[in-house]
């Protein structure tokens, strides 16, 4: 029975993996606490990581694209790269900000330089 005040949440069994995953790639996080409580934990960091000023963070990695999130902006953003060019799915060139950071990864400039 949930908590006065609290509300009992359902979720996909695909998002509770993801979200699993995510926390896994974290240290300090004991991922068997239950997704609830992951769930808070990460969005805790989130909230630390933008009182110390850090605005993006890489999520994952795929062939042909980067998913960074904003944490001003509160949300994803895809940037693409081939051919050694960089663009941004939000802004549609690559000379934003989003651009300056997936060039700033390693993984990125390893595919790029390909």
């Amino acid at each position: 029975m949930p908590q006065q005040g609290f509300k009992t949440l359902t979720i996909h069994q695909d998002v509770a993996n993801k979200l699993l995953k995510i926390a896994k790639e974290y240290k300090n996080i004991d991922y068997s606490i239950g997704i609830s409580e992951c769930v808070q934990l990460l969005l805790d960091l989130r909230d630390r990581a933008l009182e110390h000023g850090i605005r993006f963070q890489p999520l994952t990695y795929n062939n042909d694209h980067v998913i960074i999130m904003d944490y001003k902006l509160k949300k994803p953003v895809k940037i693409y790269y081939k051919k050694g060019k960089v663009e941004c799915s939000l802004h549609k060139n690559d000379e934003c900000s989003h651009v300056g950071f997936a060039y700033s990864l390693k993984t990125v400039q390893g595919i790029i330089a390909l």
